[in-house]
């Protein structure tokens, strides 16, 4: 070897000096089948971090810290905004200015998300899978399976109130209807398939799909039955702003991983989470301006406190006949009451 003669190796002492150095033993081979281990009073510098790497490592801390905090507080801000919907509903005793077509969806979507984040989470072969088409470990945090299942429970509760709340002539759209259907069809054939064999990656990248289809078409009934009625009554502003909160610290959260890692890839290998935030942000503005600007005058009676307004004038034609009718009837029971 260079630097040693006779054809002597050099081999680092296991222990190291102070002052940042350690001892070399040489080992003499010159001799065939013998080996004689030389003392070295060389000393050589023990790598030691320097003030940019302990900088450096001090960043990445902070900003894994500063991921995690944004990661609950989104968790939080999404879950809360559940709540005010279901309250709402339960202390009208009414679904009327919410959009069943939104509730339907919201169920079939985010049956899509709670499997996909538990799946990549927990499940060995799906993770392995994962990590060979994108080359880094599924992006999903425990959060995101919290709020995905969490935000499951909450949409069944929201559905079963539809059954057994005044809906007044609300109904669920046929294409609504049928899109559900195809993606229960596509759920069930993607499954059986997996079991049997193929990639996970197809099961995956459907969830992931089914779940930022029925995010972004869910919006579009709400916004328009709000467009029709003039009015957002029924539907909870709270949750819009907690849904919003909840939107921006989950991009900031996958801001804070790309910095980490220098790359994109927790924005483009996470579609569902990322397709969740970006349409979170683009409705819920919508529905603040809707909200504020557009239809403020309407929603003075829109409050936890009132059980319903005291006038039909934000409904529709057909919807005012049976606001009436509801009103006749209501009238009737509180005289018999009092008699």
């Amino acid at each position: 070897m260079d630097g040693v003669e006779g054809g002597g190796v050099a081999v680092e002492s296991p222990t190291a000096a102070p002052g940042g150095v350690e001892d070399q033993n040489v080992v003499d081979g010159s001799s065939p089948g013998t080996a004689e281990v030389l003392e070295s009073a060389d000393k050589t510098p023990v790598p030691t971090p320097n003030a940019q790497s302990v900088e450096e490592l001090e960043a990445h801390g902070k900003l894994t810290g500063f991921a995690l905090a944004c990661g609950w507080i989104y968790f939080f801000a999404w879950s809360l905004s559940f709540y005010p919907q279901c309250i709402l509903n339960y202390r009208r005793k009414s679904v009327r200015g919410l959009s069943l077509d939104y509730v339907l969806l919201n169920v079939t979507g985010f049956f899509c998300y709670s499997l996909f984040t538990t799946l990549l989470h927990w499940s060995g072969r799906v993770r392995a899978s994962y990590i060979a088409r994108y080359g880094i470990p599924p992006q999903v945090e425990f959060n995101d399976i919290i709020f995905a299942v969490h935000g499951l429970c909450l949409c069944v509760i929201t559905f079963v109130q539809c059954l057994i709340y005044d809906a007044g002539s609300q109904k669920a759209r046929p294409t609504v209807i049928l899109l559900n259907l195809i993606i229960w069809m596509g759920l069930i054939l993607l499954t059986i398939m997996t079991i049997v064999g193929f990639n996970s990656t197809f099961l995956i990248s459907f969830l992931g799909i089914g779940k930022v289809t029925c995010s972004f078409v869910k919006y579009l009934p709400q916004i328009v039955l709000n467009f029709r009625r003039k009015s957002t009554f029924g539907w909870s502003i709270s949750f819009v702003l907690l849904d919003l909160m909840g939107g921006i610290f989950s991009i900031i959260q996958q801001t804070l991983r790309s910095i980490q890692i220098s790359s994109i890839k927790p924005f483009t290998a996470n579609v569902a989470k990322t397709g969740l935030a970006v349409e979170t942000l683009i409705f819920d503005t919508i529905f603040i301006v809707q909200h504020c600007i557009l239809y403020r005058n309407s929603d003075e009676f829109d409050s936890l406190d009132q059980p319903f307004p005291m006038d039909e004038s934000f409904l529709r034609d057909d919807e005012q006949r049976e606001w009436m009718e509801w009103n006749e009837d209501e009238f009737e029971m509180s005289e018999e009451e009092e008699t």
